[in-house]
């Protein structure tokens, strides 16, 4: 039957397993900021991916990840709001003013 097969195609089963292999892709300090349902949620390590590239260094996106947690919620947030952000505040007013934003407010990337 072709119904079946294609809804198996379309809705992918998330292992436990698979969640915790890229959970553990996560750095240590990210894990332990987030609550766990959210860093074993695999949509979660592109989301920090995106929010580590827009600061200089891990400890300052460690920061803004402390700071506001929802900007790597991933049925909140994707990677390339987070990206298309970022690029659009370094556009209007800078590299390292739009830093000075994002780091007083990183929400300001999930919107």
């Amino acid at each position: 039957m072709v119904l079946p097969t294609l809804l198996a195609a379309a809705y992918p089963v998330r292992s436990p397993a698979a969640s915790i292999t890229m959970a553990a892709s996560l750095p240590d300090a990210v894990s332990e900021v987030l609550p766990s349902k959210v860093a074993e949620d695999p949509g979660v390590v592109p989301l920090w991916r995106a929010l580590r590239g827009c600061y200089p260094s891990d400890e300052a996106a460690l920061t803004a990840l402390t700071a506001n947690k929802g900007i790597v919620t991933p049925w909140v947030v994707s990677p390339s709001t987070i990206t298309s952000n970022n690029a659009l505040l370094r556009g209007m007013l800078g590299k390292q003013r739009a830093l000075n934003v994002i780091t007083k407010n990183p929400g300001v990337l999930a919107c």
